[in-house]
């Protein structure tokens, strides 16, 4: 556990900045890695926020970085912005290491690629007294549009998540303020054990043990496209994972309909593991052959398994046709799928792809 100030704040007063003490209430959360055509454009964000004493702390955890990225961030380190080195390890353990070192009563997720508007956190301050989760809108700069939350119009936050998430709302921490509380706990208990998708999990967790989640119709966040982002590593077997994830949230979903009408967010979650298998194996195709022909009859199992009406009904009208060709030729799948991915450059993995 690294050893960080507890108590520090910039707070500007009469236009001049100040050191004042005072509990931290935020903590952004950056991990980074190869960056360095991005991370001022993220850091500058963060500095430019309109606020009047309200503590926070910028946690920067370089996931052994390579390029110039280091020697950008350096530029930026105070008592409250601190710079985390490790080995390369991956997302996982750059995000774990930045929770499990946050100090804040908040957590707040801001991806390297990524900047948030001058009124983010003066906004999330004025409105998140009452909650455990606050959502908040995004602007996508691949989709050129707005995207804004929807309305928790059920209790059951896990069912809010799921519809929410195919309706287009995405399944990315950055889009959510968090109580830091929620994560502790499964971070010691579970997190080592995924590699992919261990943000969605995440989200699975807190909103579980949320006791109040809500939202603001403004957007505060703005998500740029990667050609080379954290979470794009080697296609393996690790891929896997996320189809793990998936098939435990899944079940998940399966025992809450002993309680709650969740029929329609299990047939959503069906149709992401389809999707998933899909992608990963277009994906394993391509860029690890030798993998993909290891794992083929068990793709092939995936594929079949979550086949029916119901998923195939809920997937976007891209998949359907991707689907329909997958089914009758693979490699034609296969190769289509190439071109597609060539054409748009590989999409952000916080967004479905085909969608």
């Amino acid at each position: 556990m690294f050893d960080f100030h507890d108590y520090v704040c910039l707070a500007a007063s009469g236009g001049k900045e100040c050191m004042v003490k005072m509990k931290i209430k935020y903590s952004f959360i950056i991990p980074v890695y190869n960056r360095e055509k991005y991370i001022d454009r993220c850091l500058n964000s963060i500095l430019k926020q309109k606020i009047f004493n309200i503590p926070f702390e910028v946690i920067i955890v370089d996931d052994g970085s390579i390029d110039e990225t280091e020697k950008h961030i350096r530029n930026y380190l105070s008592p409250h912005i601190h710079y985390l080195k490790i080995k390369h390890s991956g997302p996982y353990i750059a995000r774990k290491i930045g929770i499990e070192n946050a100090k804040g009563e908040y957590i707040l997720f801001v991806d390297s690629d990524d900047c948030i508007t001058e009124e983010y956190l003066k906004i999330i301050d004025q409105n998140i007294k009452d909650y455990d989760i606050l959502e908040f809108g995004f602007y996508s700069k691949d989709a050129k549009k707005n995207f804004l939350p929807y309305d928790t119009d059920s209790s059951i936050y896990l069912k809010h998540l799921v519809s929410s998430r195919y309706k287009g709302y995405i399944g990315s921490l950055c889009i959510r303020v968090f109580q830091s509380n929620l994560f502790k706990k499964f971070l010691l208990e579970n997190y080592h054990y995924y590699y992919y998708t261990e943000d969605y999990m995440l989200l699975v967790h807190a909103y579980q043990h949320a006791k109040k989640v809500g939202n603001i119709k403004q957007v505060l966040y703005h998500i740029y496209p990667s050609d080379n982002s954290l979470t794009r590593s080697q296609f393996d077997e690790r891929r896997f994972s996320a189809i793990e994830i998936h098939e435990k949230i899944l079940q998940l979903l399966k025992e809450y309909n002993q309680h709650y009408d969740m029929k329609k967010e299990i047939m959503y979650s069906k149709s992401f593991i389809l999707q998933e298998v899909l992608v990963l194996s277009s994906h394993l195709y391509l860029n690890n052959y030798k993998v993909w022909n290891k794992n083929k009859n068990r793709l092939k199992t995936y594929v079949h398994q979550y086949s029916s009406f119901a998923a195939f009904y809920y997937l976007s009208w891209k998949m359907k046709i991707g689907y329909f060709i997958y089914i009758i030729s693979p490699t034609l799948f296969f190769f289509i799928f190439k071109h597609y991915i060539l054409l748009r450059k590989i999409p952000n993995e916080n967004q479905d792809t085909f969608s």
